[in-house]
């Protein structure tokens, strides 16, 4: 595959400034607190940027905010690339903890803790005991409680 600038391919470590880390872990993209996010998985992650799986038929937004549902951190991206299901952001800065973002940004809690609220789901639709879905998911009985009772979905 190669890059939109053509001719040097997409995975050629020479494009990179920071080496990347592979992961397969769930994210969701926020455009802002009235779109609709999108879950998402990060295939492989840098200090500068990120390559995400989105589903079928689905486009990355052009500015979003990634949040990492395991490392529970927000990151200002830039979309650079899509080829079908894949597609590559740019950060714009460092990221940010979840909870604890600026007040600006506190709608992207609230993104943060529905989509570990999907993830629990539809790891417990597969049949997994729920101890063992909050673990992987590394979300505490006490914390999975309080989220169900704030939000009813």
């Amino acid at each position: 595959m190669y890059g939109d600038a053509g001719g040097t391919p997409a995975n050629d470590p020479s494009r990179r400034a920071a080496p990347r880390q592979r992961l397969f872990q769930a994210a969701v993209l926020a455009e802002h607190a009235e779109g609709t996010p999108l879950d998402c998985l990060i295939r492989d992650i840098a200090t500068g940027g990120a390559q995400l799986r989105l589903n079928p038929g689905v486009d990355a937004p052009r500015n979003a905010y990634l949040i990492n549902l395991m490392k529970r951190v927000a990151y200002p991206a830039a979309r650079v690339w899509q080829r079908g299901t894949l597609a590559g952001v740019s950060f714009e800065g460092g990221g940010w903890a979840c909870p604890g973002l600026p007040s600006e940004l506190a709608f992207l809690d609230e993104i943060f803790v529905l989509g570990k609220l999907r993830q629990i789901a539809q790891l417990s639709a597969q049949g997994l005991e729920l101890g063992a879905v909050l673990s992987a998911c590394a979300v505490s009985r006490e914390s999975y409680q309080r989220w169900l009772e704030t939000f009813v979905f």
